[in-house]
């Protein structure tokens, strides 16, 4: 049998202003991604991120911020090693990660963000 399923993408931002907009002015969870194009870490996070995203139910927005593109969002979200996970609701930021998570770490932040979506509805 095939199966045909749409695969959700990320946000990509196109800036601070954007990001802002992206976190601040939603319902939803945000699950961020700060990264770096050029950083294996960040490439493998990346893959494992779409892979939860994909599978989840929908109750979140995953976001991604290029500190190359955009390093002032270093500055502006106190972002310090890359990647970095943040969990943003309700104006708040619920939750940081810096640095290459275990599995059980993303399921669990992951978890958090369709809970906090759930809450919503």
């Amino acid at each position: 049998m095939n199966r045909h399923y749409h695969r959700k993408t990320p946000v990509i931002v196109q800036g601070s202003h954007d990001l802002n907009s992206r976190i601040l002015n939603v319902e939803e969870p945000t699950l961020i991604e700060f990264y770096s194009a050029d950083k294996d870490d960040c490439k493998k996070l990346e893959q494992i991120l779409l892979e939860r995203y994909n599978q989840s139910k929908g109750r979140w927005q995953f976001v991604r911020c290029d500190v190359d593109k955009f390093p002032e969002a270093l500055d502006a979200f106190y972002v310090g090693e890359l990647p970095t996970l943040a969990l943003h609701y309700h104006g708040k930021f619920w939750s940081r990660i810096e640095g290459i998570p275990s599995n059980d770490t993303i399921d669990d932040f992951v978890k958090t963000a369709e809970e906090l979506g759930r809450r919503r509805n």
